[in-house]
């Protein structure tokens, strides 16, 4: 299913707490304190869904900016 919806979900925030936040701030709009809130909530026993709707192509950049910061992230499909 080439054009199935993708959510990003971040599984690891890593060492770089500070660099993961910003990323999730210009992918979310979130402010600081929501965005802070969120990775430090998310977790490998509960990864955090940062984007819904993703198509492939734009879930593999996000991953890449997320891995960039240090971050690991997985994908799941969209509920139809």
């Amino acid at each position: 299913m080439a054009d199935e919806a993708l959510t990003l979900l971040l599984v690891d925030v890593g060492r770089n707490k500070i660099g993961v936040i910003k990323v999730v701030r210009e992918v979310t709009g979130i402010d600081l304190a929501g965005a802070k809130a969120a990775v430090e909530a998310a977790s490998p026993a509960r990864p955090l869904a940062v984007v819904h709707g993703l198509s492939r192509q734009r879930a593999d950049e996000l991953a890449a900016s997320f891995a960039k910061a240090g971050a690991q992230v997985a994908f799941t499909a969209d509920a139809t």
